[in-house]
């Protein structure tokens, strides 16, 4: 365990879709969607990603976590996440 504090930002989207639109993409059932990131340094960082149900469709969740990173890097790549998931929502929603 490392003694250094992880910071971490959750970010989420609600998405007009059923969860189970979502859920044959994971390799389960329970919209688990958990993966890995090598950063250049060859450090690897878990990243948790989890689809829930939500009364308007499916609520997509994701860790980012800064691990050697400045804070303007943690901003743009957690800004980037919510791209992704914008794009992502337009796709299950079309």
């Amino acid at each position: 365990m490392s003694t250094q504090l992880v910071r971490s930002r959750h970010i989420a989207r609600v998405v007009r879709c059923a969860p189970e639109r979502v859920y044959r993409f994971a390799a389960n059932d329970y919209g688990v969607l958990d993966h890995e990131v090598t950063m250049p340094s060859g450090t690897s960082v878990y990243n948790p990603m989890r689809v829930l149900p939500h009364p308007d469709g499916a609520e997509f969740v994701f860790t980012v976590r800064r691990i050697e990173q400045t804070d303007e890097e943690f901003d743009r790549d957690t800004g980037m996440v919510e791209e992704d998931l914008a794009r992502l929502a337009a796709l299950l929603e079309s």
